[in-house]
């Protein structure tokens, strides 16, 4: 007899993706910082917590209800530690072009060295790294977890998925393996499971719960 263990496949996908997001938008160490990754996780959901809530209250009166809203009050302790977060790195950022070091390759470091004056300000990178995070992780994850679930819900197509993928890395080797041929352009040949994954977006559109 098979032991199941029961496991929500949407939070280990929620997680995931904050770490890779974090690595691509902030770099390491924010990558496996825990107070970073929940704020990238729990930031969007307050964010809608507090609009809609506003939302049922005429705008005029927006100003006295927006004291009494919890979420709000969680945003701006997220907002605190984002500054720190942030602020650690941008000082590194600033240390290592000082000492002619080349910087982590990271969107914060391009953010920094392409945005004006008021823009470089730790409040302003931190709200923004904040609202990245909010587009990022949890339409992707949905994205994965929506795949998933219709992998269970049609197994014919994981055979199929799966003879599609090794035969692109019998042509081209493992992702990144070879320097001649880019990431994308290894996806691409994915044809097949492109199609499965647009299928699934079109059966789960996100837009239509919004």
């Amino acid at each position: 007899m098979v032991d199941w263990t029961e496991t929500d496949i949407q939070k280990v996908i929620r997680n995931l993706v904050a770490r890779t997001s974090a690595k691509v938008f902030v770099g390491y160490p924010a990558c496996r910082n825990p107070e970073w990754l929940r704020i990238s996780v729990e930031f969007t959901y307050d964010v809608f917590t507090a609009a809609f809530t506003l939302r049922m209250f005429p705008p005029w009166t927006h100003a006295f209800v927006a004291p009494f809203v919890p979420a709000r009050w969680r945003l701006r302790r997220q907002l605190r530690i984002a500054k720190k977060v942030i602020g650690d790195l941008m000082r590194t950022h600033r240390e290592a072009v000082a000492n002619g070091i080349e910087p982590e390759d990271t969107l914060l470091d391009w953010m920094m060295e392409n945005s004006s004056p008021k823009e470089n300000l730790l409040p302003e990178m931190a709200g923004r790294q904040c609202i990245l995070t909010l587009a990022a992780i949890h339409t992707t994850s949905s994205t994965v977890s929506n795949v998933l679930f219709d992998l269970c819900d049609n197994p014919e197509w994981i055979p199929v998925l799966r003879e599609e993928v090794e035969q692109v890395t019998k042509e081209c080797g493992y992702l990144g393996e070879r320097d001649d041929i880019q990431a994308k352009q290894w996806l691409h040949k994915l044809e097949k499971m492109d199609s499965f994954v647009v299928e699934s977006q079109r059966h789960n559109a996100p837009i239509l719960r919004t």
